[in-house]
């Protein structure tokens, strides 16, 4: 059974009620929900996304760090 002493230890040393937690962990769960399902649906005909290991900042690191370089590396 899960107890509730992690929440009241951030209630304790905040301040702020349970219902303030909630409403942050709900609003992060639609945050998620929203970016993970909004994204365009690729056409068949298009190649395949390439994907980082970090997202949104991850490909502009791999630039910086590799140059022009990192386009071989995505193959």
């Amino acid at each position: 059974m899960v107890t509730n002493s992690a929440i009241d230890t951030v209630v304790e040393k905040t301040g702020y009620g349970v219902s303030l937690f909630t409403a942050s962990i709900a609003v992060a769960a639609l945050a998620l929900f929203l970016w993970k399902f909004s994204a365009p649906a690729l056409d068949p005909r298009e190649p395949p996304e390439v994907h980082s290991k970090i997202p949104v900042i991850g490909h502009l690191i791999g630039m910086l760090k590799y140059q022009i370089h990192y386009l071989e590396i995505l193959k």
